[in-house]
């Protein structure tokens, strides 16, 4: 679907710049930022307080996919079928391949603690 195309087009644009080194890096800057990406980014943030003891965070994420029910925007999961094929890894969440709507997507989830 077209959504499903944008999000894939968008996902890797921002890799594409997160993964883009500035002139004055040095080498180990590149790979030290390359390594801490997961943990940086958004999603990063996101799963890493997913931790908290407060359950603060769990709330919010429920209440914004009692929002994404309710505007139709949340992918459900019986739409998607996880694959078992790890895509990568990071400090606090695993990639796989899926399908949705017909297409190979990454389908990214916190790790077990």
């Amino acid at each position: 679907s077209l959504r499903c195309e944008a999000e894939f087009e968008l996902s890797r644009a921002e890799a594409k710049a997160a993964a883009r080194p500035r002139a004055q890096d040095t080498e180990s800057q590149v790979e030290s930022q390359a390594e801490s990406v997961p943990r940086t980014t958004a999603s990063g943030l996101l799963f890493d307080s997913l931790y908290d003891k407060s359950g603060a965070v769990r709330r919010q994420l429920l209440q914004l996919a009692k929002m994404g029910n309710a505007e139709h925007w949340r992918v459900k999961a019986e739409e998607v079928k996880v694959l078992s094929a790890v895509l990568g890894e990071g400090g606090f969440g695993i990639v796989t391949k899926g399908i949705f709507c017909g297409m190979t997507v990454a389908v990214k989830r916190a790790k077990q603690r």
